[in-house]
């Protein structure tokens, strides 16, 4: 089986882990046009959003135990904010990348490696 064979047979299964990872998506481009409109001065509703769609994605990751998603759960609105803002104006994957690295967030693990490797 290829990737590409996984991915159909995911995507025709439209079971609930299917719908969440097309919920997430659908808000993960809210979140673009979000950081597009406030740029780096957001209100109050767009940190919380940003705050809730983090901890989501961490428990779509973690598939749902909680002990993977303490940390996303401690991190400031704002600081999330920032971290999806500098992924959003990054010219290239890597900088996106830093983006959230350098945000300084809890719970992120694996960016850092990711890094740590690329001479970009």
């Amino acid at each position: 089986m290829t990737l590409a064979d996984g991915l159909s047979l995911f995507a025709n299964d439209e079971g609930r882990d299917w719908k969440r990872t097309l919920e997430l998506e659908e808000r993960g481009q809210k979140m673009v046009e979000l950081a597009e409109q406030f740029l780096d001065c957001p209100d109050v509703a767009g940190q919380q959003f940003a705050h809730r769609l983090l901890i989501d994605i961490k428990a779509w990751k973690g598939m749902c135990m909680r002990e993977r998603m303490v940390n996303a759960v401690q991190n400031p609105p704002a600081f999330v904010w920032a971290a999806f803002y500098g992924a959003v104006i990054g010219k290239t994957d890597v900088t996106k990348i830093k983006a959230i690295s350098r945000a300084n967030l809890q719970g992120r693990a694996g960016a850092r490696e990711m890094l740590s490797s690329h001479p970009g």
